[in-house]
C-alpha cells in the first residue's frame, strides 16, 4: 500500500508539471514506472509466499486462527472431512480467505460474518458470506482493487477453480470458491 501510495504522488507530480520542468518530469516518470514494477513484484513475492500457520495446523485450523484474529466476530463453519489439500490449494483457500476478511473490515461495515469450509466429492468449498453494505458496482470493483477480488480470481484461477461474488446494496456480499482437491499450479 506504502508502494501504491508513493505512485499516486509521483503522478500527481508529474501531472503538476503540465510543459515545464521536462528533466524532472523525466525522473519522476522514471520512479513511477520503479514503482510499478516494484509493486509488481511485491505482489508477485506475497502471492507465491505460503503462510507458515498452514504447514503447522493445516487449513481448516488456520481459518479459525485468521477468524479468532479478526477484529470482528466471524461465525466458522468448517466441514468434519476438512483434511490436508495439496499445498497450492491450502495456500489459495487461505489467501482468499485473508483477502476477502480484510475486504470485508474495510469495505462492508458488516454486523455478521460467515467464514466456510466443504468438502464435497473431489472439490473444496470455501464461502466468505457478510451482512454488509454490499458492493455497488461488482464489475468496477473488480476492475479497480489492486490485489482484491483480481487477485483471488487469479489464484482460483491457476487451479483451474470456481471464483464467484455475489452482492445485493445493503443485503451484504457472498464470495464461492472451488477448487478440485489435488489441484497443483502449472509450473511457469
Amino acid at each position: 500500500q506504502m508502494l501504491v501510495s508513493i505512485r499516486y504522488r509521483l503522478e500527481a507530480m508529474i501531472a503538476d508539471f503540465g510543459s515545464g520542468g521536462d528533466k524532472v518530469r523525466g525522473h519522476a516518470e522514471q520512479a513511477s514506472e520503479t514503482i510499478v514494477a516494484a509493486i509488481a513484484e511485491v505482489r508477485r513475492i506475497s502471492h507465491d509466499m505460503r503462510p507458515l500457520v498452514l504447514d503447522d495446523m493445516g487449513l481448516a485450523a488456520a481459518l479459525q486462527s485468521l477468524a479468532e484474529e479478526f477484529p470482528l466476530s466471524i461465525k466458522v463453519d468448517v466441514d468434519d472431512n476438512a483434511a490436508r489439500f495439496s499445498a497450492d490449494v491450502e495456500t489459495a483457500i487461505y489467501r482468499v480467505a485473508q483477502e476477502a476478511l480484510s475486504n470485508v473490515k474495510r469495505h462492508a461495515d458488516a454486523e455478521h460474518i460467515t467464514l466456510g469450509l466443504q468438502c464435497e466429492d473431489d472439490w473444496v468449498t470455501l464461502e466468505v458470506r457478510d451482512d454488509g453494505c454490499g458492493i455497488t458496482n461488482l464489475e468496477q470493483s473488480a476492475r479497480d482493487t489492486g490485489l482484491g477480488l483480481r487477485n483471488m480470481r487469479e489464484r482460483v484461477d491457476f487451479l483451474g477453480g470456481f471464483f464467484d461474488v455475489t452482492s445485493s446494496k445493503n443485503k451484504g456480499t457472498r464470495l464461492i470458491v472451488r477448487l478440485p482437491i489435488g489441484a497443483q499450479e502449472m509450473a511457469s
